[in-house]
């Protein structure tokens, strides 16, 4: 081995070892900014010390931090995508000081402005769901160069020193195409963060609670349906087949349709061939149940309410969106971050009210008459519904009022939604 691929080897050994040691720092200092309810100590001085270390300049900046993002995103694309074609070359000598440029701009000029940016929204009074939202992708990408340097770049450095840094035995890489392909999907995230705004990333969460709702209404309509007594006193679900017994009865539903649906185990004896007749359920039981299904659609309303006239009209949108802002309106950024929060929440609640009512099975008529009777006298949702009744009304005021803070024609769409939650 020539002195000078033995040089380079040393320099580039070193410079894999310095950048993992960032990465790592960098990774740590993240899971401090993203802490749940981190202290002021932990949150405004540890991340700032650790940019210090890895950057001249502290992390105050005239730029957005999405900005920086998309710019820093953009150049991590390219970089990383380089780095994995010089990792397909099987002689160091020809890309060892390609190799060592390319990670010392990736240790430079990527890493410090990714940490720099999440100090950025953390210090700013950015919108945290930004934050959470950005540091997830950060670290995606810090993960997946992290993962190319421990595992190809090194094998690689092993393999030159064995082999003088020629011909290297070549072994199948099953991490740099994968790694790269994580990379490119967190880097497009970031950048479309920067485009999307605060606006678009609120509006995302809001669907997605919408859909939720949407797909939990339907399938608790039908859950009603099969579980409502019919006139002759058997569940609406059999129909005209009562008579055909247990297999009639299970052909309105599809859980247990098609036993191709499961994988072959040991496990596979124990589905049930015939589903096993369901009795209607109790009167009480079915007027919760759509007492549910009302506030489910008017939770429903109030999101279509609130992106349709408080985030997708030109003149109602918050101008300038907080998120391409150095220092953001606090009010309006925690307004549209409570949003994103409540929308989240509400979407794990309404999982656990629909699921509460499958556990339910019917009962025997007499014990039935009796319990509806106590039942009806004063029927109250369950604490779980109770919960999601409470953060359906922190949207609504949340909604209520314009982005300058006054009432105008749609507060009273959102107060009489309100009114009828608390019924």
């Amino acid at each position: 081995m020539s002195s000078t691929l033995e040089a380079d080897i040393a320099r580039l050994q070193a410079t894999v070892s310095s950048l993992l040691s960032l990465i790592s720092h960098c990774q740590a200092s993240i899971s401090i900014l993203t802490a749940p309810a981190p202290s002021p100590t932990s949150t405004l001085q540890a991340p700032s010390a650790a940019i210090t270390t890895t950057t001249a300049t502290a992390p105050e900046s005239t730029i957005p931090p999405l900005s920086l993002l998309h710019d820093t995103a953009s150049l991590a694309r390219a970089h990383t995508t380089k780095l994995a074609l010089l990792l397909t070359q099987h002689s160091l000598s020809a890309t060892a000081a390609a190799t060592i440029k390319l990670l010392s701009t990736i240790q430079t000029s990527i890493v410090p402005p990714l940490l720099t940016s999440l100090e950025l929204l953390h210090s700013h009074g950015h919108a945290r769901v930004l934050l959470k939202m950005a540091s997830v992708q950060v670290g995606q990408v810090l993960h997946g160069i992290a993962e190319m340097l421990a595992g190809p770049l090194k094998k690689t450095l092993q393999d030159a020193q064995a082999n003088k840094g020629e011909n290297r035995k070549v072994v199948k890489d099953t991490v740099t195409l994968p790694s790269t392909g994580k990379i490119w999907a967190a880097c497009d995230a970031l950048i479309g963060l920067q485009e999307n705004g605060l606006v678009g990333v609120v509006s995302s969460k809001l669907k997605i609670c919408q859909e939720t709702i949407s797909d939990a209404t339907e399938e608790l309509k039908k859950y009603i349906d099969k579980c409502t007594p019919s006139v002759n006193g058997t569940s609406s679900s059999s129909g005209d087949h009562a008579s055909d017994g247990d297999d009639a009865e299970g052909e309105d539903d599809d859980f247990w349709d098609d036993e191709d649906d499961f994988p072959s185990t040991s496990l596979s004896s124990h589905i049930p061939k015939k589903k096993r007749a369901r009795k209607p359920l109790p009167p009480h039981i079915l007027m919760s149940m759509n007492a549910s299904l009302k506030r489910l659609k008017t939770i429903s309303i109030i999101l279509q309410t609130i992106k349709n006239h408080r985030l997708a009209v030109p003149s109602t949108v918050p101008r300038p969106d907080p998120a391409h802002t150095v220092n953001p309106d606090k009010r309006i950024s925690e307004r549209l971050d409570g949003m994103a929060t409540t929308a989240e929440e509400i979407v794990a609640l309404v999982d656990d009210v629909v699921g509460g009512y499958y556990d339910l099975d019917g009962e025997d008529e007499e014990d039935s008459e009796e319990k509806g009777k106590e039942a009806q006298k004063e029927l109250k949702p369950s604490a779980t519904e109770q919960e999601l009744i409470q953060k359906a009304i922190e949207l609504v005021e949340l909604g209520r009022l314009t982005w300058k803070g006054q009432e105008d024609e749609i507060t009273r769409l959102f107060d009489a939604c309100g009114k009828s939650l608390q019924k």
